[in-house]
């Protein structure tokens, strides 16, 4: 079946992290800068109040490029978004977590998911334990057709954020294009359970239904979909109406 995707991370709108995940990158960002300090500044010996300083240009140069990039992604200029936030990699901040993770969602939006996928691979070798970059690693394997690997990286996430709607959205189409119906049915019921009103779930829910000839129950799933905000479909709509007619004569 022809399904509807929850890619809420692609729709123009900037990352928003939680005040957890910020935390996470603050960390990480600490643990970059020991490195960079090591690696960059030990060589010079210079004194510690010229060493702090040079770090905090070069996070005053971070902050900026990502900047930058935000407000070029926000503008719909992702070519211009990706050649800051590369900037950072290539000559500020290598494997900078936080760029890793926005540079591979502009490269979704650019239509590389090849690429950006790799971007959330390294993502995840910095920060293993983090789910953002393993569910969108498994958006991008998703649109590649590497159904293996995507359900691989959406399971790993769900396991670090059970609570993650859209990766079950997501994992769903995953599993149904590999033939899993069951499967597929249990991960937007889990999805629905986060959130009843999700309409991507809904909507996706009432076309394995239908398939499965269960059409009272996917017409009142199609219905609570299109009032909560998904796109219609006047085919399968038709498809649903014309057999709960056929049924009731």
């Amino acid at each position: 079946p022809e399904f509807q995707h929850a890619l809420a991370a692609l729709k123009g709108e900037p990352i928003q992290l939680s005040e957890e995940e910020q935390a996470l990158l603050a960390e990480e960002a600490q643990e970059n800068v020991r490195v960079v300090d090591a690696e960059i500044f030990a060589p010079v010996r210079g004194n510690r109040k010229t060493r702090l300083q040079k770090l905090r240009e070069l996070r005053d140069d971070v902050e900026a490029h990502q900047r930058l990039a935000r407000r070029a992604y926000q503008r719909g200029e992702y070519s211009i978004a990706a050649e800051f936030f590369e900037t950072v990699l290539e000559e500020l901040h290598p494997d900078h977590f936080e760029t890793l993770c926005n540079l591979g969602v502009v490269r979704l939006r650019l239509g590389q998911p090849s690429v950006a996928s790799e971007h959330f691979q390294i993502a995840s070798y910095q920060q293993s334990d983090h789910p953002f970059p393993h569910v969108m690693k498994g958006i991008a394997c998703y649109q590649t057709g590497a159904d293996e690997e995507a359900r691989e990286a959406l399971e790993r996430g769900i396991e670090l954020d059970p609570a993650n709607i859209n990766a079950y959205v997501v994992l769903a189409s995953v599993v149904q294009r590999q033939g899993h119906s069951d499967e597929a049915i249990h991960a937007l019921e889990k999805a629905l359970q986060l959130k009843p009103n999700h309409p991507t779930a809904l909507f996706n829910l009432a076309r394995l239904e239908a398939e499965r000839g269960k059409f009272t129950e996917a017409k009142r799933h199609y219905d609570q979909a299109i009032e909560y905000g998904a796109l219609p479909d006047e085919a399968f709509a038709e498809e649903l109406k014309g057999a709960s007619q056929k049924k009731e004569s």
